[in-house]
């Protein structure tokens, strides 16, 4: 766990290989501008524990919450609840059992999962245990991203499975302001390997109609760690943002935004 690979994200750009550590230094004012939006110190340090593990390409230990609390923070108010919520990158349904755990029966779970054996998987627990997750369910084997169409795809038949110009087989993609236009959702996660901000940007609508509390997965890609908070911040619509880490490496690192 001493060595920096253990920390290496799915989704590298090309200009990090090329500039080294030039592109966070290139990239200062951005950095300085998202950490600065960062509402709590437990944020803060989290950020600089990422950001330094990845600049120096040495893991920094992270400042680490219960894993059981990822999405589900017991430190942060989030106003909206989880009434109405959306799954993305639902694996095999794991998030909604903590959410069933934790809020009981609820009005509505949408959720996505692009690799078909885990969302056979997710399909089954859902059906068996519909009466106690929710009045309305929704699962559909597709992948979340900016726009609807084809793409290549990667599967790994559990952690890792993705969006992948290299990949074999080829899956179904969609926006969420275009296959949810009459969803008014309370909380949406996205654990989608790398595709964060393009599902963000193809749920523009949705975000600023309704404004859901959000945690959204911010360690596939090192510039996420400053690009997703920017993004949402860009939207003008009042958010607060925290950071929380759930295993102290740059895994399951989570932006949650909430108004």
């Amino acid at each position: 766990m001493d060595i920096y690979e253990v920390d290496n994200p799915f989704s590298q750009t090309t200009k990090l290989f090329r500039e080294g550590y030039n592109f966070y230094k290139n990239r200062q004012a951005q950095i300085e501008v998202a950490f600065n939006l960062l509402a709590d110190d437990e944020s803060r340090a989290v950020f600089y524990a990422f950001l330094q593990t990845h600049a120096e390409r040495k893991p920094t230990t992270i400042p680490r919450r219960p894993r059981e609390e990822q999405y589900f923070p017991t430190d942060i108010k989030l106003n909206k609840g989880y009434a109405r919520f959306v799954s993305c990158g639902a694996y095999d349904g794991d998030t909604v059992r903590v959410l069933n755990n934790n809020s009981g029966k609820v009005e509505e779970v949408v959720c996505f999962e692009a690799d078909l054996a885990l969302f056979i998987r997710l399909s089954k627990y859902l059906k068996e245990n519909k009466s106690e997750i929710a009045d309305k369910i929704l699962a559909l084997p597709c992948a979340v991203y900016n726009h609807d169409s084809i793409v290549n795809f990667t599967e790994a038949t559990g952690l890792g499975s993705r969006i992948d110009i290299n990949g074999t087989l080829q899956v179904q993609t969609v926006s969420l302001d275009n296959i949810l236009p009459n969803l008014s959702p309370t909380m949406i996660t996205m654990d989608i390997e790398g595709v964060e901000l393009e599902a963000l940007q193809g749920a523009e609508a949705m975000i600023r109609e309704h404004r859901p509390d959000l945690g959204i997965c911010v360690y596939h890609a090192p510039n996420h760690l400053w690009e997703i908070p920017l993004y949402l911040n860009s939207l003008g619509l009042g958010y607060r943002f925290y950071l929380r880490n759930y295993t102290s490496f740059t895994i399951e690192t989570v932006l949650y935004a909430t108004i």
